[in-house]
């Protein structure tokens, strides 16, 4: 059967990575591995009656913004989205991305409050670029199975599906995760499901972990804090970027002497970035072996006025001090709203939300307007160059009038 070509033009980016077209009669069109300004044919992939998702067939007119593809795997593997695009060009998607999410809520959301909604005009930061936009990982997780020959292989999945592409060559992570993968995929017995690889950015320790080894931690150095990590323990898997990130969190915060609760505190490295200067530290988290990581830490570099606390974010509710700075990290999927009521009960000066998912970070943000917090700065670190992940943090103050 022949394919019915469509033709479009390129006007945006979507939040998954896709550029984003209309037909003649309005209909928006999505279309992976496109970029701004590209005239493109695309066959139709699935319709709705408000969208079309598309396969790009053909480029007609190149966008100024695309660039040679260097990988043999981009759109095949799921590591990469903008592998066909600048990092300039990335960059200014990303920022768009978060503004667009938080300006969303600002339009009519239920969650906001008709007067915190019309006072709702954070100041929007540049997007901070990465040191690094190739072989940044610190972490990997490879999955693990056999091709159609029987051959026991390892990569990525291919975009929404459990296909594994292997890797010769790829350009996110150090080669030295690709020659101990191989090594194990050589040796290790039939069962192998997956291999974790972390790598200490300023150390170079490395761990490896797969079944049936033991958890063993490495060491690193973040914002210059000496910290242990273990296989299970949340790290940002960009540690330069990171760094940039927790400055940022920490200029939103202004830790002088103020008491800080620090919520998915993972092994406790925002809030010990901040120990040398604030009043008090206090970290929660739901993992134990992060949560003695976090103890571990605070010990190694000399902090004694730091405690970690192994339970849910909700026990916010029951904490015993006046804190001055809330900081909420929470997984993609964003907060419980009672753990944003918790935290908004306990009354802050300040909340930071910090999130790799704009869009639920702002959604939380809508939430904590209700609760009488005013979002004021919106900031990004691109953490995840060639991918379309973007993180942000967010400055809220606690409104008096």
């Amino acid at each position: 059967m022949n394919k019915i070509l469509l033709k479009t033009t390129v006007t945006t980016l979507s939040n998954d990575g896709s550029g984003v077209g209309r037909t003649a009669g309005g209909k928006v069109i999505f279309v992976p591995f496109t970029s701004v300004g590209d005239e493109i044919e695309l066959s139709v992939c699935k319709e709705t009656k408000s969208m079309i998702y598309g396969k790009l067939e053909n480029i007609l007119t190149s966008s100024a913004d695309r660039i040679p593809n260097d990988c043999e795997n981009f759109t095949k593997c799921g590591g990469c989205d903008f592998r066909h695009i600048s990092y300039e060009a990335e960059l200014r998607a990303k920022e768009m991305f978060i503004r667009d999410a938080f300006m969303r809520i600002s339009r009519g959301s239920a969650l906001i409050n008709l007067s915190a909604q019309n006072s709702f005009s954070p100041e929007f930061l540049p997007l901070i670029p990465s040191e690094h936009t190739e072989y940044y990982r610190n972490k990997v997780q490879f999955p693990v199975g056999r091709d159609n020959s029987g051959r026991m292989i390892y990569g990525f999945y291919a975009p929404k599906s459990h296909e594994i592409i292997p890797h010769r060559h790829c350009k996110l992570y150090p080669a030295v995760f690709k020659e101990i993968a191989d090594e194990i995929i050589k040796t290790v017995p039939a069962g192998l499901q997956n291999i974790i690889i972390r790598k200490g950015h300023y150390s170079d320790d490395i761990c490896v972990n797969f079944p049936p080894s033991e958890e063993q931690d490495i060491t690193d150095t973040m914002c210059g804090i000496n910290v242990k990590i273990s296989p299970r323990s949340f790290y940002q898997v960009n540690t330069p970027a990171a760094e940039k990130l927790y400055g940022m969190i920490r200029d939103f915060a202004e830790p002088d002497g103020k008491v800080i609760l620090d919520l998915y505190c993972g092994i406790g490295t925002i809030g010990l970035s901040m120990a040398k200067t604030a009043k008090h530290v206090t970290g929660v988290e739901a993992i134990e072996s992060a949560v003695t990581n976090a103890r571990e830490n605070a010990f190694l570099n000399g902090f004694n006025n730091t405690d970690f606390i192994c339970g849910n974010a909700k026990v916010c509710k029951e904490f015993d001090k006046n804190p001055d700075v809330i900081i909420l990290d929470p997984a993609r999927r964003g907060c419980d709203v009672s753990v944003l009521e918790s935290a908004a009960e306990l009354s802050p000066e300040r909340i930071i939300m910090v999130s790799c998912n704009p869009a639920t970070a702002a959604r939380d943000c809508g939430i904590l307007s209700a609760f009488g917090y005013r979002t004021v700065k919106v900031g990004g670190v691109d953490l995840f160059p060639r991918t379309r992940h973007a993180e942000c943090a967010v400055l809220l103050v606690r409104q008096t009038d």
